[in-house]
């Protein structure tokens, strides 16, 4: 972070996370969402799974269709099923 010097580094930094996480979504076949708030929370979401961080605690989660399915999981128990991206 420290070469991150200009509002112009800042982009282009991020820039190469979108490529990479395209790249990612493309192998997968999932969409993924990010969200980031530079504050207390950040989740990123993939495939009916999310990775929540919140107030520095970290959770996994697979969610189904409603939040009462929800269910804590760890990274090794995560497969994503391959099909075509929406």
């Amino acid at each position: 972070m420290d070469k991150l010097k200009t509002d112009g580094d800042i982009m282009v930094y991020l820039r190469n996370i979108r490529d990479n996480l395209e790249k990612i979504a493309e192998k997968t076949g999932q969409e993924i969402h990010l969200y980031v708030n530079g504050k207390d929370y950040g989740s990123v979401e993939t495939g009916g799974y999310i990775a929540i961080k919140v107030n520095g605690r970290e959770s996994y989660q697979y969610r189904l269709d409603e939040v009462k399915d929800w269910r804590h999981v760890e990274p090794d128990q995560i497969a994503f099923e391959k099909g075509e991206r929406t």
